[in-house]
């Protein structure tokens, strides 16, 4: 029940996302104007090559520049690269991993976090144990209040469009 209701609560926040204007069409390369002026890219994207927007983390955790999910055999990621990148996660304002693919996913994942963790009071939370034994704990960056201005965006957008200025 609660995989479904987080998936559903990421596909709404992608309907969510286009409708309120946090970001533009994602089906356009080069990435069109309104894409780049809207008001959530700025926060953790840049333009780069080939009219694509890239990580503004990427050079300080390439590890997350290498996600790449559905990909199975073919993943430029391994499975034990896994706590890895949620090290590196945790150091940055995206609210998952599959949010760090791109805008679009960062938008789906924070709504989806957001309505899960601060509105549905439920927890969000990743752990791993090492072969070693060492312990490590994921929260996402809504929790943490590493995403102070994605979350406050995403509130004044739904608060309606007077509170969005």
């Amino acid at each position: 029940e609660g995989a479904l209701r987080f998936i559903f609560l990421h596909e709404l926040g992608h309907v969510l996302g286009l409708a309120l204007g946090a970001h533009g069409f994602w089906d356009a390369e080069p990435v069109p104007a309104e894409t780049l002026e809207s008001p959530f890219v700025l926060l953790s994207w840049l333009p780069g090559a080939e009219g694509r927007l890239v990580s503004r983390w990427r050079e300080r955790f390439p590890i997350l520049s290498r996600l790449d999910f559905y990909s199975f055999a073919e993943a430029r990621l391994g499975a034990g690269e896994a706590g890895e990148a949620y090290r590196a996660l945790a150091e940055t304002d995206f609210p998952s991993l599959y949010g760090a693919t791109n805008l679009y996913d960062d938008w789906a994942e924070t709504f989806a976090v957001y309505v899960h963790t601060r509105m549905l009071n439920k927890p969000y939370r990743v752990e791993f144990t090492a072969p070693d034994g060492g312990r490590f704990a994921y929260r996402s960056c809504v929790a943490e209040g590493r995403c102070r201005d994605k979350v406050a965006l995403l509130e004044r957008l739904l608060a309606g469009p007077a509170a969005a200025r």
